[in-house]
């Protein structure tokens, strides 16, 4: 433990030396630029990630914005697909949008797919969270950008954003002119996506909008025991948008949004014993999963400016996230055993929001939240012949928090920034749960309460000494209320209404970055060094079934770790040498460790030592793409992207029999852009390597049974778009 513990020291030292020197180094080069000319500036990104207007070069905190176009160029239907461009940031667990799971700076967003636990990542879409995994994975085709803020966020956005917030900004109508965009793709697998958006005036005073959306894809595995082809995609939505400028500053937007998910999803393949099957794209079950979800929201955005220069800022919104799941929880072509969750989720949010002008001595935004939520979710476990266990469980949540977040500038380059929340909440748990009589034991029903009052401040100063350079250190607390297991199966290893419990965790996060501009804009360098001490950190621990449950399955139960803690660093960087030329690239290295983990028992099971679940120690990502103008016909794009994730394990055990290989994946597109910029067609191939891609792995504790479950192999495709 002690040389592993030097290495890791010594590597922390050098990889942090390495990112706050990198600008440093630049320094020295800048009086001799190599790049041309006539090359083309770095766009200044706009952003709201500090919840007011301005460039992503003078946000404080590590934040990756990707744009509309940058999305377009990576072919991304959905937030999923720009995980290459942020370092530290990883989407794991299987291809069912339903159960997306987000690992930042190594810690997972939840645990488990339980109503009774929270999210450690906030996703927000124009400003209004989205509550439960089943809205993570956000459909873009009306996309402005997406923001990726790593670290605690909790001052500003609240709602257990612990580890981070992806901040989803949609088109907003045009009160100028009317255009509209239309694009499709047909691909191999079955692929045959499309998106319409349109925008037009309504007067002088108001726009509205409308996108739709259709993605479907035929299903990559085959299912041996039925012959059918599962791991599909058919999910379908849209969302309209009303733009009113009533007179003087005030300005409303309204919006709805739905979809529907009719998705069959995937199943694992065991990969040992009797109903094994060799290739990795392949499954022997008799019951075939599925895996829907019903989304969709009403908000009324309003925004005036008051008190000589503030603006104030009210968002409304109402949402619900309804999803259905399937499993063959044995794995075999026998009938056995069947799981099937159900959750349904409606939601209530408002917040008041004042940001002062910007210019003076003091720049603050002011804020009070309201959020209300229920939640219903209901297991049920089925032994063919048996019967079934079943869980039931009903979460009311109310939230009141207030913030405050201050920059002072202290001189006209050093700015201390301070900010402050306090939240209260309070959950309400019914509970009841029945037990295979003989088999396994149930709980009688009944009811849980929890209130938590957190208090999250975040301090920090900034320092740039010229418009191109900026330095700053952060530190923060952030905050993830506790909750309760209403997990599949449980009642087969929780027999007390006490043991269904699970307390809040924290952490302190310090952080210090630099963000640079070199050779007039045409290079930017960003990069960041960060330390973070976990309290009671929330882990899901895997369980054995005893019997009638088939053997090696488990049962997923969370509890708190003692104490871990995560360091490491960050870099980023884009180039524009010429006007045709453009290549940059991210790369994030963490090392994580449970520090006190200890689980009573007889023996005690020690974990202190091991690494984090889901947590690889490296993440890079790169692109580079070339434009060859082709004068009154257009331009002809070639563009590449790679992808780089290291190893990593899924269980707290860090048994290797759970761990997933690292894995390189390349892309590959070639785009034609008419000369009036009205037509794009391009070809692509995904995964070009046709690389075998493992997302999860479990197996148990003999390593009798192991099952597996791969992302798609490569696709290939061409897309048409029009734009007008």
């Amino acid at each position: 433990m002690a040389v592993a513990q030097g290495e890791a020291d010594m590597k922390w030292k050098l990889l942090s030396t390495g990112v706050l020197s990198a600008n440093a180094l630049m320094l020295a080069l800048a009086p001799t630029p190599s790049f041309a000319q006539d090359g083309a500036s770095s766009e200044d990104i706009i952003v709201t990630a500090r919840r007011r207007e301005e460039s992503a070069q003078d946000v404080p905190a590590s934040l990756s914005v990707v744009g509309a176009d940058e999305a377009q160029a990576r072919g991304a239907n959905r937030v999923r697909d720009l995980e290459a461009a942020t370092p530290n940031v990883l989407f794991t667990g299987s291809e069912n949008n339903s159960l997306t799971r987000v690992t930042v700076r190594g810690l997972e967003s939840q645990a488990r797919q339980n109503v009774g636990t929270e999210s450690g990542l906030g996703v927000y879409v124009d400003g209004v969270i989205q509550g439960r995994l089943t809205s993570f994975n956000q459909e873009i085709p009306d996309l402005d950008r997406v923001e990726f803020l790593r670290g605690p966020q909790g001052t500003l956005y609240g709602r257990n954003s612990i580890m981070g917030a992806i901040n989803v900004i949609t088109r907003q109508p045009d009160l100028d002119e009317a255009h509209f965009e239309l694009n499709g793709r047909i691909a191999e697998l079955g692929e045959r996506t499309g998106s319409f958006y349109g925008s037009t005036p309504l007067g002088d005073s108001a726009a509205a909008s409308l996108s739709l959306f259709s993605i479907q894809r035929d299903g990559y595995i085959h299912n041996v025991a039925t012959g059918n082809d599962i791991g599909t995609d058919d999910t379908q939505g849209g969302r309209l948008k009303f733009l009113l400028e009533p007179g003087g500053s005030w300005r409303i937007t309204l919006a709805a949004d739905a979809l529907r998910d009719d998705s069959v999803g995937t199943n694992s393949r065991r990969t040992v014993g009797a109903f094994s099957t060799p290739d990795p794209y392949t499954t022997n079950v008799d019951v075939e999963p599925l895996s829907r979800r019903d989304v969709g929201g009403l908000s009324a955005t309003v925004e005036v400016d008051v008190l000589g220069g503030h603006q104030l800022t009210s968002i409304s919104a109402y949402r619900w996230a309804n999803n259905d799941r399937r499993t063959d929880s044995d794995g075999t072509p026998t009938v056995s055993q069947i799981t099937t969750q159900v959750s349904d989720q409606e939601q209530f949010s408002q917040e008041f929001r004042l940001a002062s002008p910007t210019g003076g001595r003091w720049d603050y935004v002011l804020g009070a939240y309201f959020y209300d939520q229920t939640i219903y979710g209901r297991t049920d476990g089925q032994i063919i012949g048996l019967g079934s266990a079943s869980i039931f469980g009903n979460i009311e949540t109310t939230s009141i928090a207030a913030y405050g977040n201050l920059d002072f500038h202290i001189t006209d380059q050093l700015t201390l920034n301070a900010g402050i929340r306090f939240t209260d909440e309070d959950k309400d748990l019914s509970y009841q749960q029945t037990g295979i009589v003989g088999f396994v034991p149930f709980i009688a029903p009944g009811h849980d309460s929890q209130s938590d009052n957190d208090v999250s401040p975040t301090i920090g100063l900034r320092y740039e000494p010229t418009d191109d350079l900026m330095f700053y250190i952060t530190a923060a607390r952030g905050y993830r209320s506790g909750g309760w297991n209403v997990e599949p199966q449980t009642s087969a290893v929780i027999t007390n209404f006490g043991q269904l419990r699970f307390d809040s965790e924290s952490l302190l996060s310090t952080e210090a970055g630099a963000k640079t501009q070199w050779f007039d804009g045409r290079l930017q360098v960003n990069g960041s060094i960060f330390q973070i001490e976990y309290d009671d950190l929330q882990v899901a621990t895997r369980v054995p079934l005893p019997p009638p449950f088939a053997p090696g399955l488990f049962a997923s139960v969370v509890t708190n770790a003692a104490a871990a803690e995560a360091r490491g660093a960050e870099l980023e960087f884009r180039a524009s040498p010429t006007e045709d030329f453009n290549f940059g690239g991210v790369f994030g290295w963490v090392d994580t460790e449970y520090t006190d983990y200890v689980q009573p028992g007889a023996p005690p099971l020690v974990f202190t030592g091991n690494e984090l679940n889901g947590a690889p120690d490296f993440t890079a990502g790169a692109f580079a793409e070339y434009t060859f103008a082709l004068g009154s016909m257009g331009s002809l794009t070639a563009r590449g992207d790679y992808r780089h994730v290291s190893t990593y394990f899924t269980e707290r055990t860090n048994d290797t029999r759970m761990e997933i290989p690292e894995t390189d994946v390349f892309n590959a597109r070639l785009t034609y852009l008419s000369a009036d910029g009205h037509i794009r067609a391009a070809l692509f191939a995904n995964n070009v390597t046709d690389e075998e891609i493992l997302v999860s792995r479990v197996t148990n504790a003999a390593g009798t049974i192991q099952s597996v479950d791969y992302a798609r192999p490569r696709v290939a495709g061409i897309e048409l778009g029009f734009r007008y």
